[in-house]
């Protein structure tokens, strides 16, 4: 009896702590910038929330801007804050409309918005980033370097 109540906890531990439906991980080009977001996704009361990193500086590296936000009715809005002395001011805002595959890139300080970027193409595949995906060398990046 007592091997059936251990056994019992220990799987309905195991359905309730692993994630169900888990979306694997994309990568999202940005077509005419070197810089990439490689994501996952969940289903969020408000929409589909999005989730991941984004390789601002166009080394490979998704861990130093984590970026969040929710995607729907057309729309995915995430928002990142890089780690970086000179941009430590700014949270970025990308707005990427899911029907024309083009984004906006906005950055703030809390007190105004400036437009970086407008109607820039974007695609997306299936799998993680790789290293030559990117266009490191032959493409600007989405932020200023300064």
């Amino acid at each position: 009896m007592k091997r059936r109540i251990v056994c019992c906890i220990v799987l309905t531990l195991a359905v309730t702590l692993v994630p169900q439906g888990q979306a694997a991980t994309q990568c999202v080009h940005f077509t005419n910038f070197c810089d990439s977001l490689q994501v996952q996704t969940a289903s969020g009361t408000s929409g589909t929330v999005v989730y991941g990193g984004w390789d601002w500086l166009c080394t490979m590296t998704y861990t130093d801007a984590q970026i969040a936000g929710i995607a729907r009715g057309g729309h995915a809005v995430l928002t990142s804050r890089p780690t970086s002395p000179y941009l430590s001011a700014y949270t970025f805002i990308f707005d990427f409309n899911l029907h024309t595959n083009l984004f906006d890139l906005y950055a703030t300080d809390g007190n105004s918005r400036i437009l970086l970027q407008t109607n820039q193409p974007w695609t997306a595949n299936n799998g993680a980033c790789r290293a030559d995906d990117s266009g490191r060398g032959s493409k600007p990046r989405t932020t200023p370097t300064s």
